[in-house]
């Protein structure tokens, strides 16, 4: 034992035995009886005890010793301001001193420490854990001898410093977008260093952008090598020994029922109607049987920990050999599955649950169109006086196979299921927001031409809730049985946002909740049933995106802490595991418990019993990583159609309102744009949180979410993906009660004309 080792563990040892108080160095020199004139050594040893996170420093330079919760692992996420999430954190990030920030990018995993410094918390880094970016993308400039590349904002916000005579940036030119690798990484001491990989091009053209944004989340389109050559020498058909083991579905009638675009398919259906329940049959590729634990496989699986969906592509989670052939359950062809087999009575309660393992044939792939319009022919023929009615038709999905015999009466037996599963779940309060998929046409080279939202037909729902009692039934089995699985929780809300979002509908429905009486109000199901009474509002799209953003974000966790917007006290993801690793590990889980007892993965799971926090802690940040990017994407191809109708004047609906402008939905182009609030009109504005409306000073004008207006694109920043309109006229202004909106609406937009087609005032329906 080394001097230091004595001179701390004496150190540690006096603060335990005067109970941890907040001591100054003067007072622990004096518990140790450490002279005046010796205390510069017993400085120094304390600096480098909180270097170490042994020792936590609180305010007016008072130290005490470390718990376990004060050094803690967190992720960097960087904004305009920059800002720090953290894994297990208590949801109040800490802040991070700016100098500190200069030398970590976007996505760093870092040790830290955190600080209580009065009302305020903070975070001193103590390490690095890991980079997240050993690439990075920015545009390069060439100044005299200096080679240099301004890195995205959305990463860092330094530059990388290359060498002068860099092979790959010598082919460049100056403001081309180029892709770095980093050789030193920016500290106290320097900026980062770096070599040129690749020039992806100028910025503005949609490629780049594309290939920018998925960098910058952390996507890399391609696969490693190693990988693809595992996924491919599995072949193209299941191994005939492992076929003869398994449970024969090959002669059961199961079908696939995805979007027109789909290739990778990872669930299967069946139903058969017993008259007081349905036995349904939910069968799921089984990946985990190629995708081995510690194999290069899972370790490109585990690292991606999803697939990203932007229009047009996907940037998948495995390699195609498998995620669109041997595991895909296309038709016709014979794959392996994990199968749950359950009971569905009357009453939606699920009775008898059955796993096992199996080999299938999918007797049809179908879309969710084809299968709508059979059912939809099927009721009509059921009810001759709706004969003469046209059955329900939907574009944009024609692929698929017809509806075979065989698979006709399954799915009857599916939607009676599906009925009764999804009455008992809002029966217990659970969120259901029947939001449109906005879908994105591309032409032949990839460009945007044009936008519209895909609407959720009842084959969707029945897919959907019969996946979301196959992932509730695993779950619960999981925590009956013990075995270990990584659920996929959902926080209930949190309470100043449940209360804003109930105080505002309360005030649109003509009532007048205060803001205590909103907080007492947010428990059970009376938050997912706030909009029920506004059915029919214009303002109901508006509110489901308010009442999503009050919600918590669902994550993945080794604990059931419930699903607060299923209403579910246990889920889990298990029915998509080709493109999620989550619902993978949970395979391996199930796996194990079926052959307990035999060889298998007992060494690998049990190493996956201890790794399931971290194991969540990745996939839920790599979901979070690619949510962003997706919607990120989304926004690019929005407003690269935009760009076409520069200077032209549409119709629109606000979406949104916030005290410096409106965010308008643009109704041709499904796309949204933002209105500063000098050009919403020529008066002073305030803004009203509760109305979501902007009031002018003098003249009864005003302006909010549910108002159809007329505005002109004037500019498209692609790289920013933003959308600049000007507010033309009002045309149309949603009934507001409550005494701020009692106004008239009897003011001019910042076009001049008068607020109401054809020079009549709006606000039809009581607006004032």
């Amino acid at each position: 034992m080394t001097e230091q080792d004595r001179d701390e563990q004496a150190i540690i040892k006096a603060w335990q035995r005067a109970g941890n108080p907040a001591w100054s160095v003067k007072d622990l020199s004096k518990a140790l009886g450490v002279l005046p004139d010796d205390r510069a050594g017993l400085r120094q040893q304390v600096r480098d005890m909180v270097r170490a996170g042994t020792l936590v420093r609180l305010a007016g330079r008072r130290y005490r010793v470390g718990t376990g919760s004060d050094v803690v692992e967190g992720v960097i996420k960087r904004g305009r301001r920059g800002g720090m999430a953290l894994v297990g954190d208590d949801g109040r990030p800490p802040k991070v001193p700016q100098a500190a920030m200069r030398t970590l990018m976007d996505g760093d995993r870092v040790r830290l420490r955190i600080e209580q410094k009065g009302p305020m918390r903070f975070a001193r880094i103590l390490e690095v854990v890991e980079r997240a970016h050993p690439r990075v993308t920015g545009v390069l400039r060439k100044a005299d001898r200096y080679v240099f590349v301004e890195v995205d904002a959305a990463i860092f916000d330094g530059t990388v410093r290359l060498e002068p005579d860099d092979p790959v940036a010598a082919d460049a030119a100056s403001g081309d977008v180029v892709e770095v690798g980093i050789d030193s990484w920016p500290s106290d001491l320097g900026g980062a260093t770096g070599h040129a990989v690749r020039v992806l091009g100028r910025r503005g053209d949609l490629n780049v952008e594309i290939t920018r944004l998925l960098l910058a989340a952390g996507v890399e389109v391609e696969l490693p090598a190693d990988a693809e050559r595992e996924a491919a020498s599995f072949g193209d058909a299941p191994e005939a020994a492992e076929v003869a083991r398994r449970e024969d579905l090959r002669a059961l009638p199961l079908c696939t029922i995805d979007g027109e675009t789909a290739r990778d398919f990872d669930d299967a259906v069946h139903a058969t109607d017993h008259g007081g329940h349905v036995e349904v049959t939910v069968a799921i590729a089984d990946v985990s049987h190629y995708v081995r634990p510690g194999s290069a496989l899972d370790d490109a699986a585990s690292a991606r920990a999803t697939s990203v969906y932007y229009p047009g592509t996907c940037v998948p989670m495995l390699p195609e050999a498998l995620s669109n052939g041997l595991c895909s359950l296309r038709p016709r062809v014979e794959r392996l599955c994990m199968v749950a087999r359950f009971e569905v009575r009357r009453s939606g309660e699920v009775g008898a649950v059955r796993f096992f393992e199996a080999v299938m044939r999918s007797h049809a792939r179908l879309t969710y169109t084809t299968a709508q319009r059979w059912l939809d022919a099927h009721d009509q023929a059921a009810s001759p006086a709706d004969a003469d009615q046209p059955t329900t038709t939907h574009a944009g999905e024609e692929a698929g196979d017809p509806v075979p015999d065989a698979v006709g009466p399954s799915l009857l037996a599916l939607r009676k299921a599906a009925r009764a599963l999804r009455a008992a779940r809002m029966q217990r309060g659970a969120l259901d927001l029947d939001m449109a998929e906005p879908l994105v046409h591309l032409d032949e080279d990839g460009e945007p031409v044009s936008i519209e939202d895909h609407p959720r037909l009842d084959a969707h729902r029945i897919i959907e809730d019969l996946m979301v009692a196959t992932n509730e039934a695993v779950a619960r089995f999981c925590e009956a049985e013990g075995v270990p699985a990584i659920y996929r929780i959902h926080e209930p809300p949190d309470p100043e946002k449940a209360a804003t979002f109930l105080q505002l509908v309360t005030s649109l429905r003509g009532g007048g909740a205060t803001r205590e009486q909103a907080r007492r109000q947010t428990a059970g199901a009376k938050l997912t049933r706030a909009l029920a009474d506004l059915q029919d509002s214009p303002l109901r799209p508006v509110l489901e995106q308010l009442l999503l953003r009050a919600m918590m974000r669902a994550r993945y966790s080794a604990e059931n802490l419930g699903h607060y917007g299923l209403a579910s006290k246990a889920y889990l993801h298990f029915t998509s595991p080709i493109r999620r690793y989550p619902d993978l590990v949970v395979h391996r889980a199930l796996r194990q418990w079926m052959r307990r007892g035999h060889a298998g993965d007992v060494h690998a799971l049990s190493e996956a019993r201890g790794a399931m926090d971290r194991i969540a802690a990745q996939c839920s940040e790599r979901e979070q990583a690619a949510t962003k990017v997706e919607r990120a994407l989304d926004d690019l191809f929005g407003c690269r159609l935009a760009q076409a109708h520069i200077g032209e004047t549409v119709e629109g609906v606000i979406r949104g309102a916030a005290e410096h402008g409106i965010y308008v939905r643009l109704e041709p182009l499904r796309v949204d744009g933002f209105v500063h609030v000098r050009d919403v009109h020529e008066r002073y504005l305030t803004y009203d949180e509760v109305a979501m409306r902007l009031f002018a000073d003098r003249g009864g004008f005003h302006v909010g979410v549910g108002d159809r207006v007329l505005v002109t694109i004037e500019g498209v920043d692609l790289l920013e993906r933003r959308i600049s309109l000007r507010l033309e006229d009002v045309l149309a202004v949603v009934p507001v009660p409550g005494a701020r909106a009692a106004h008239a609406h009897a003011g001019r937009g910042r076009g001049g004309a008068r607020s109401g087609r054809g020079g009549e005032r709006s606000g039809r329906g009581g607006n004032g």
